[in-house]
């Protein structure tokens, strides 16, 4: 059975661009080295959403991933809910 090697990409809304290309390096990784391996990247706009919950407590935790990249520019994102 393949391995799967998850990776957290998280960024805020000012390097879009960035992130589509972090979808396609993640999808080129799996066209190289699919045989061996599945190469998953968590982008929190293709985690489900529930009409119960806000988005970020349907996000997968950083700390259940293999990697996480993070990616900035000028902003550092939203305030977070306290838990």
């Amino acid at each position: 059975m393949k391995k799967t090697i998850k990776i957290f990409i998280s960024s805020p809304g000012d390097v879009i661009a960035e992130r589509n290309k972090a979808m396609q390096i993640i999808k080129r990784l799996n066209c190289h080295y699919g045989a061996d391996v599945k190469i998953e990247g968590v982008f929190w706009e293709r985690e489900p959403l529930t009409a119960t919950e806000d988005y970020q407590t349907n996000i997968i935790k950083p700390s259940m991933t293999d990697i996480v990249a993070v990616i900035l520019w000028t902003r550092l994102g939203s305030d977070l809910a306290l838990e």
